[in-house]
């Protein structure tokens, strides 16, 4: 039987400006250390049920209805995330930042019921534009930073409790592989929440952890992205995380999206469920591969602002 053991920690590659690291550098830091809500609500292990689907009254899922465990966000980050740095000069130039991880390669896979290599072979970075507007301004900065990290909180519900029992995760929760794809959509959804800055879902989900300080370093990065905000289809300018319906062929399902909500209007409508199954049905792919679901339809239509 293989195994692997490694050391996980956070490292901070931002350039340091000045003798007192004044500039982005400290200001990750003090992203950090300035958490107010230290405490995340994990998925437990040992439960089979962590992927089953709750619904509300309105049939939209309950992402994190089975998070119950609490434990210190700061504790844990390293797992979560083990690098913040620049993004490359070549990559896509509208980004302001992003998490990248391979999350569905070492812990989901869906559709490989065989042990995947778990959380010891996990890998995330936060990546953050290295603009002027940006590394001249505080609060834009540590607004970035922030949405990222939000981003990686999300993540470690999953990943926590991996790591604190890899075999008891792979054989309860995900089934021993069974429900790998569950867990896919589930993380792809909770993704969705904050795809785009300057939205309102983006503020709520920061003031989870800096009540007292996301609405000043959102209102300050909203002043940007208010500018280059797309009247086309209704999205946020300079998303971190391209929104769906970027890349080539996500337009399409876009289409198809709005088609299928506005094609029987008043009490025939099709519901979230409804359009998800047709678009699984029609093949229709996802950006991580995992199945449609009702939040990531909801999340695509409030985008768009065209919910009636």
């Amino acid at each position: 039987m293989k195994t692997m053991e490694r050391k996980f920690e956070l490292r901070n590659h931002i350039d340091i400006y000045g003798p007192d690291c004044s500039g982005p550098h400290r200001w990750v830091n003090e992203v950090i250390e300035s958490i107010e809500k230290d405490e995340l609500l994990v998925f437990d292990a040992t439960d089979e049920n962590a992927l089953r689907p709750e619904f509300d009254g309105q049939g939209v899922q309950l992402l994190h209805k089975h998070a119950t465990l609490p434990i210190s966000i700061k504790e844990w980050l390293a797992v979560g995330c083990q690098s913040i740095g620049w993004l490359k000069a070549d990559d896509n130039k509208d980004l302001l930042g992003c998490y990248k991880n391979n999350f569905y390669e070492v812990i989901c896979c869906p559709g490989k019921c065989q042990p995947v290599e778990g959380p010891a072979a996990f890998t995330g970075e936060i990546q953050i534009r290295s603009k002027p507007e940006l590394i001249e301004n505080e609060n834009k900065f540590k607004c970035v930073v922030a949405h990222e990290f939000v981003h990686v909180f999300d993540y470690m519900r999953f990943l926590v409790p991996a790591f604190m029992n890899w075999a008891s995760f792979w054989g309860n929760v995900l089934d021993e592989g069974c429900c790998a794809e569950d867990l896919a959509i589930n993380s792809q959804d909770t993704t969705f929440f904050i795809d785009d800055y300057g939205c309102k879902n983006e503020l709520s989900g920061m003031e989870v952890y800096w009540p007292s300080q996301a609405e000043k370093w959102f209102n300050a990065l909203r002043q940007e992205t208010k500018k280059a905000k797309r009247a086309k289809d209704g999205r946020c300018g300079s998303p971190g995380v391209k929104p769906f319906g970027f890349f080539p062929g996500e337009s399409e399902t876009v289409e198809r999206i709005k088609q299928l909500y506005n094609d029987k209007p008043g009490e025939d409508q099709l519901s979230y469920p409804d359009i998800a199954r047709v678009l699984n049905r029609e093949e229709r792919p996802t950006r991580s591969g995992a199945k449609w679901s009702t939040n990531t339809v909801k999340a695509i239509l409030e985008r768009l602002n065209i919910l009636k």
